[in-house]
């Protein structure tokens, strides 16, 4: 693909993250957990597509330019983790409301369990981790304050938890 349709995508792509950015910010407090992930999923989308676009861009520009460009994509990626940032943070106090009802849960749970050798776990609403990389320090922020760091739950269960996302 030549530098000019390269050019293009990219100009097209930086529209559609600014207006989908407008959206989010002015509807972030109105939307539910379903529709926070739907925009986080739009803007990972969005990032691979912009990081694709001037990393080809970067490859077949004249030397002059690539610094610039590199920067570009650098401001863009800075951009698009932020807006992730502030949808996690968003997504956080049900997280951190499921591990309220978690601790809850688990000690009326525990009064249950001395008669009972069944041990069901309390139902959490986790986070989910993509593998890439750029996520893994929201997802691990998220997935200690619901499981790791609360002591109600045995190394056992806090595993289970960990297999299941």
């Amino acid at each position: 693909m030549d530098i000019e349709a390269l050019l293009k995508k990219k100009k097209n792509a930086k529209s559609s993250i600014t207006k989908l950015q407008n959206k989010t910010e002015e509807e972030i407090e109105k939307l539910n957990d379903v529709g926070l992930l739907a925009q986080k999923n739009r803007f990972l989308e969005f990032r691979t597509e912009v990081k694709d676009i001037l990393d080809s861009i970067i490859t077949i520009c004249e030397e002059k330019d690539e610094e610039t460009y590199c920067t570009e994509k650098d401001d863009i990626l800075d951009t698009l983790e932020a807006i992730l940032v502030a949808i996690d943070t968003q997504l956080m106090p049900s997280v951190v409301n499921s591990d309220f009802e978690v601790k809850n849960q688990c000690s009326s749970q525990s009064l249950v369990s001395t008669r009972s050798a069944e041990v069901k776990l309390p139902t959490l609403s986790l986070p989910i981790f993509s593998g890439v990389t750029e996520e893994w320090l929201a997802f691990s922020d998220l997935f200690e304050a619901a499981v790791s760091n609360n002591k109600n739950l045995t190394g056992a269960q806090k595993l289970q938890y960990l297999k299941a996302v």
